[in-house]
């Protein structure tokens, strides 16, 4: 089990998540730098602005801490 798995709770229901954030998510559990919101939408072969939102959505789930991406 990574590092990354510890921080980032492991969503029990994944059938309520589009796409862009099931991409996001998973690229999240794998990738060690997180907070590059550009990396993370190479990773996905998405744009920022998905990968934004996404991580908006994500955030309201509570499925990921919102101190990952705010200062």
């Amino acid at each position: 089990m990574s590092a990354n798995q510890d921080k980032l709770p492991l969503a029990k229901d994944l059938s309520s998540l589009s796409l862009s954030e099931l991409m996001v998510y998973n690229a999240l559990i794998k990738m060690d730098e997180r907070t590059d919101i550009s990396k993370i939408a190479k990773e996905c072969r998405l744009t920022d602005l998905q990968v934004v939102v996404a991580l908006q959505l994500l955030i309201h789930k509570n499925l990921i801490p919102s101190d990952i991406f705010l200062p």
